[in-house]
């Protein structure tokens, strides 16, 4: 488990450290996320998050959220390592709640239009990334814990990682609940993995939320692959294979973990099955 008492004491005396470095005053209650400290706070008359990270992965997000300049991603107000400062994004709508009441092609297509604007190109120096061959380790290695049961999609992700040509910067981790709605700016999204390789990635995700319900309701992944394809570059072709590629490893990192793969993995055999011939 993460939050051990060392680590919150720790949180603590950072949050204190950066309330009182940045000028912040709190503004509600502070709450933790898996690995996080979260504080709503005021800063120079505007409502903003404070961020309080222990965790690398975590930390090292904060260089991809500077680097977005909040365009299709909340702006960075402060950041130093384990502290980040996000404006205030709260407007009131949910991707989750749109797609749980009939709305779910919509939320669909904000999430590709979101991930659009997050992989345009930009002039700036690339932030410190990950390469998706790297991110897919796991999956790679998993014939020493699983045998074969992976095989075919431990294939599949090789021959897109091996024929990946227009590679870019990716959110890695984007999901209804990842890209939250502001009135002034629209969707913008948080918390970030900092990936770098082919866009088709970053769609996958989706596939898998924002519930059972939703992900698995009959004819779901079909109506979704044709909307995710009509927003984004890609062939409904290689968007499955990302499925199937996305899918085993999120479904390996679950079940190392000892949490519920069934959603991922079952998504992963329809995704397989609808590929085969």
């Amino acid at each position: 488990m993460f939050w051990t008492k060392d680590k919150e004491a720790r949180s603590f005396q950072l949050l204190t450290h950066y309330m009182r470095q940045w000028q912040l005053k709190a503004n509600g209650a502070y709450f933790f996320s898996y690995a996080s400290l979260l504080q709503p706070a005021w800063y120079s008359g505007q409502k903003a998050l404070l961020k309080i990270s222990l965790e690398e992965e975590e930390q090292l997000g904060g260089l991809l959220m500077q680097w977005w300049k909040g365009n299709g991603a909340a702006r960075v107000l402060q950041y130093s390592g384990e502290a980040l400062l996000l404006e205030w994004v709260d407007g009131g709508r949910s991707l989750k709640q749109m797609a749980e009441n009939g709305q779910d092609n919509e939320a669909t297509r904000i999430i590709c239009q979101t991930a659009n604007l997050l992989h345009a190109k930009r002039t700036e120096p690339l932030p410190q990334l990950i390469d998706l061959n790297d991110w897919f380790y796991t999956l790679f290695h998993s014939r020493e814990k699983y045998g074969d049961q992976f095989a075919a999609s431990m294939q599949i992700a090789r021959q897109l990682l091996q024929s990946a040509t227009a590679k870019k910067v990716l959110h890695g981790d984007l999901h209804h609940e990842n890209i939250l709605y502001s009135e002034e700016r629209g969707w913008l999204a948080i918390d970030p993995k900092r990936l770098y390789g082919e866009a088709g990635f970053d769609y996958a995700n989706l596939f898998c939320n924002p519930t059972k319900a939703v992900a698995l309701a009959p004819g779901r992944l079909e109506q979704q692959l044709k909307i995710v394809c009509s927003e984004a570059p890609i062939t409904q072709q290689r968007m499955l294979q990302w499925i199937v590629a996305w899918t085993a490893l999120s479904g390996l990192w679950l079940l190392d973990v000892g949490e519920d793969a069934f959603v991922t993995l079952t998504v992963n055999q329809i995704a397989l099955t609808l590929l085969s011939p």
